[in-house]
């Protein structure tokens, strides 16, 4: 099954909250028809995806679905359901991924490119090997970071709540006027979607500079960041501007 050309608008919006450009699955659908509740999928490959998170002046969301009563709610239950289903998945591959976040009301401006995600079986409750290639943009300050990673993860049935383990990351930051910075870590750690909660442990080193310690970040109507680090002899000359403007 191959779909081209996706397009997701909200009805008040100026532009696509999502638009893809190709989704190639190749779904087991012969179990399905004679009523099996196991989700077999030999290859999901999505290609060209873009999100344009925005929140206006206001703090109005382009994602927010809107209000529904609590009676409603009561009725749903859309984990339960979820957890009725087996997933199996020989492997996940994603191309040319793009999430531009802008919040008006702060002046927040950013951009994640994934060039490349991909992933080795995925079942539910069990860790699958994954790696990736990203970079993040601050536009109001011209900040970069590429980053390069691989390890394991695991996500439950609800697909609300992910762990990943002995994560080797690696991450480059460019800074206008400044040496880049290089920071090796290994992560463990949860994110649960519920609570817009992420936690991780970390080590590795800032330069060649060991660090260590814990890190959370919260979304709610604002992002709120947590750190508990330790760092060992910082060389702190290498992180001031060396351009040949500087006296």
């Amino acid at each position: 099954l191959q779909l081209n050309g996706i397009e997701i608008t909200p009805a008040t919006a100026a532009q696509p909250l999502a638009t893809l450009s190709t989704v190639d699955v190749d779904l087991q659908l012969l179990p399905l028809l004679f009523g099996s509740q196991a989700l077999s999928i030999k290859r999901l490959d999505v290609d060209g995806l873009t999100i344009n998170a925005m929140v206006d002046r206001n703090g109005r969301k382009n994602w927010a679905l809107p209000q529904t009563s609590e009676a409603a709610l009561s009725t749903t239950t859309p984990q339960q359901d979820a957890e009725e289903w087996s997933l199996d998945i020989a492997g996940l591959e994603f191309s040319d991924i793009t999430v531009h976040y802008q919040d008006e009301s702060t002046g927040a401006d950013y951009q994640l490119t994934l060039p490349t995600v991909w992933t080795g079986r995925l079942r539910y409750d069990e860790p699958a090997d994954v790696r990736y290639a990203a970079r993040v943009r601050d536009n109001t300050t011209a900040m970069e970071a590429s980053m390069t990673g691989a390890g394991r993860m695991s996500f439950n049935a609800g697909l609300n709540n992910f762990t990943f383990a002995e994560l080797n990351t690696r991450q480059t930051i460019a800074r206008p006027g400044y040496p880049d910075i290089v920071l090796d870590l290994l992560l463990d750690g949860r994110v649960n979607t519920n609570e817009g909660a992420l936690s991780a442990t970390f080590k590795g080193n800032l330069g060649d500079s060991p660090i260590q310690g814990e890190a959370g970040v919260l979304i709610g109507d604002r992002i709120g960041i947590t750190f508990d680090i330790v760092l060992e002899a910082l060389h702190g000359d290498r992180f001031i501007a060396t351009t040949a403007a500087d006296p």
